[in-house]
């Protein structure tokens, strides 16, 4: 699993783009890169661009809601108050992120929504519409 990333300290906002299928177990150390990166600051949004990947795993609720566990004790302070948006191309993989949005649905400090048009998905986190991401890296 591979991405790249751009942190736009301005629009407060992490953009990711995937580059290859989407492990479960992998992501925890691209999401610890971003967060080890300098221009970092808790509280930022993320967009998620996965648009040209498929998720490897369906998980089932019971994994969706250990992971649900797991995110409101680990992952989601390191992170703060923000909003996660997840642009997606297939239906599949839209109901996968839907099931994690809403099993998480009572952390009010992370809201998590999944999006199968980038526009909507920019909208809902305030992206000007003629913002150009520039994966730099």
């Amino acid at each position: 699993m591979a991405i790249r990333y751009h942190i736009d300290t301005l629009l407060n906002c992490v953009f990711i783009q995937h580059l290859d299928d989407l492990v479960h177990g992998e992501f925890k150390k691209h999401v610890q890169q971003i967060l080890d990166d300098s221009k970092f600051q808790l509280g930022m949004n993320f967009l998620h661009d996965a648009s040209n990947i498929s998720f490897v795993e369906n998980p089932t609720t019971k994994s969706i809601g250990a992971k649900r566990d797991r995110l409101k004790k680990f992952d989601d302070p390191e992170i703060g108050t923000c909003r996660i948006a997840w642009v997606v191309a297939t239906a599949i993989d839209y109901g996968i992120m839907h099931r994690i949005s809403v099993t998480n649905r009572f952390n009010p400090e992370v809201e998590r929504r999944p999006f199968r048009d980038s526009e909507k998905a920019r909208t809902w986190l305030e992206i000007p519409e003629d913002y150009e991401i520039n994966y730099g890296n």
